[in-house]
This record gives C-alpha cells, sequence and structure tokens, in this order.
C-alpha cells in the first residue's frame, strides 16, 4: 500500500546514461533534494513532511523514487508514505475531538480518497513521464520494449 514498483524490459540499445541524467535533471527541477546519482541508479528521498507545489509537478505526492538500470531491465518503485500518514493524521485528529460513529466513518472515507486518488494519480503520471523520459534518452523506434510488469506494495 506505501509502495508502486514497475519494471520495463529494455533493448539492447537503451541509452542508460542519458536517462539517469534526464531523471536527475526532472529532479532537481521539481524542487527535489537529496538526490543521488550512480552509474546505474538516481534517488531521491523528500525530507519528512516537505510541502513542495509547483503545479503538476508529478513528484508532489511521492516521497521517495528510486530508479534503477540493470542490464536490460529499467526498475523504479515509488513510496507514498509520507501521504499516507499525512492523510490518516488529518482525519484521526478531527475524529478524536468529535467522537460519533457518523464523522469518524466520513473522516476516514475522505481519507481513503485523499491516500488513493493521490496514489493513483501518481502512479499514472509518473508512468507517463519514464516513458517519455525513454523516448528522449533514445528516440529510436525500438528504444524499449513494451513488456511491463508493476505491483504494488
Amino acid at each position: 500500500m506505501f509502495y508502486y514498483s514497475k519494471n520495463i524490459k529494455l533493448a539492447e540499445n537503451f541509452n542508460s546514461s542519458d536517462f539517469l541524467e534526464e531523471a536527475q535533471k526532472y529532479f532537481k527541477q521539481s524542487g527535489v533534494s537529496n538526490i543521488v546519482l550512480t552509474d546505474k541508479e538516481v534517488s531521491y528521498k523528500g525530507a519528512i513532511f516537505r510541502f513542495v507545489w509547483n503545479g503538476w509537478n508529478r513528484l508532489n505526492g511521492i516521497w521517495s523514487v528510486r530508479i534503477k538500470i540493470k542490464e536490460e531491465e529499467l526498475n523504479y518503485k515509488l513510496s507514498f508514505k509520507e501521504v499516507f500518514f499525512i492523510s490518516l493524521a488529518f482525519s484521526i485528529i478531527p475524529a478524536s475531538i468529535q467522537n460519533t460513529d457518523l464523522i469518524i466513518l466520513i473522516l476516514f472515507c475522505i481519507w481513503g480518497v485523499v491516500f488513493f486518488g493521490n496514489y493513483i494519480i501518481s502512479v499514472i503520471r509518473f508512468n507517463k513521464y519514464i516513458k517519455k523520459l525513454i523516448k528522449i534518452s533514445s528516440p529510436e523506434e525500438q528504444s524499449y520494449l513494451i513488456e511491463e510488469k508493476g505491483s504494488l506494495g
């Protein structure tokens, strides 16, 4: 529930260094700090309770991202811990003040909508962005193979 990960099989001609550099540039443009770039991986971990908003930033609701390229496979993992706990806290605090069953039910429904809405939107937008990065870094027609496996965690 806190994580989303995906594997994408890549073609042999895929340029992983260009891809990772483009991903690092995007992280920097998004106002993210704590970026780590190695020859096969780029990642960031947001500071706890950071509130970053700049419009359609794909990283707003994602606490950490790890993109790893191993041989001919791209793997990335998104973490949603922060949004989970913030939305839960904003539901529990009012529920503890006004202790009626209906209010508690409504607040937990709001929590579910906020968390799962953010989760779904962030995953969809980040997946689209990864595909765009793949096309930018390897403009050939067959820059990656369409074999994708996603998993929730």
